[in-house]
């Protein structure tokens, strides 16, 4: 019980989905209830814990419970990584034309 009340204070989102994360998170809150008595506490729990990418501008907001902050958070990274498709394809657009040209 240690190990794992240890681990859900030492978890970070690192390469986990924010869906993994976030499943890990609600798993191992479990061994260590204390830690977590209220829901502000739970919401800074999650948001200490997200890569800086999302935490950003989430950790500006209010948020009216966990599952709406959790729901910014995924819809979050999800534009990120549209974002990121759009500028890979405009890089990869750029690049074949300065090799035709």
């Amino acid at each position: 019980m240690k190990m794992k009340r240890d681990e859900f204070r030492t978890l970070r989102q690192d390469n986990l989905s924010v869906q993994g994360y976030l499943n890990k998170l609600t798993q191992l809150a479990h061994y260590a209830p204390a830690d977590i008595p209220d829901k502000d506490e739970k919401i800074d729990k999650f948001l200490g814990r997200l890569n800086d990418t999302l935490r950003g501008p989430l950790i500006i907001q209010d948020h009216a419970n966990f599952q709406s902050m959790v729901n910014k958070a995924l819809k979050s990274k999800a534009d990120n990584q549209r974002v990121e498709a759009n500028r890979k394809r405009k890089a990869a657009a750029f690049k074949n034309k300065q090799q035709v040209g």
